[in-house]
């Protein structure tokens, strides 16, 4: 309760990666579009993962993976509130979108931020 505006402080992604940037170098940091993540299939994003961080996978691993649905958010068993049909969630949606207007003008400057931060390409 009361942590509705955790959201929107938790959403300033310039501000987390600025601080973060004090202490490691950019080239460490894989930065991934939660609409591009959303979109990826198990294989491609456990094989983008392993090797930008240097971690051991296979066919194997990425299958079984891949197997329990578990790395493919379109095709997961258990999906997030936000993709629910029900009418507290369809309400929900109804109410984001219509105040979504005001949203982006609110993050206009931290998305102008994070290009620069990240990549002039990479919008928010």
């Amino acid at each position: 309760r009361g942590k509705a505006m955790e959201y929107i402080t938790n959403s300033i992604y310039p501000v987390c990666v600025l601080g973060a940037l004090r202490f490691f170098p950019k080239e460490q940091f894989l930065f991934l579009r939660f609409e591009d993540m959303k979109k990826m299939h198990a294989p491609g994003l456990l094989r983008l993962l392993a090797n930008f961080t240097g971690l051991h996978t296979d066919d194997e691993i990425i299958a079984r993976l891949q197997g329990e649905r578990q790395c493919e958010m379109l095709n997961a068993r258990k999906k997030p509130l936000s993709f629910g049909k029900d009418k507290r969630t369809v309400s929900a949606r109804a109410n984001l979108s219509a105040a979504m207007g005001e949203f982006e003008a609110f993050f206009q400057p931290y998305d102008e931020l994070l290009s620069e931060l990240v990549d002039p390409n990479f919008k928010g």
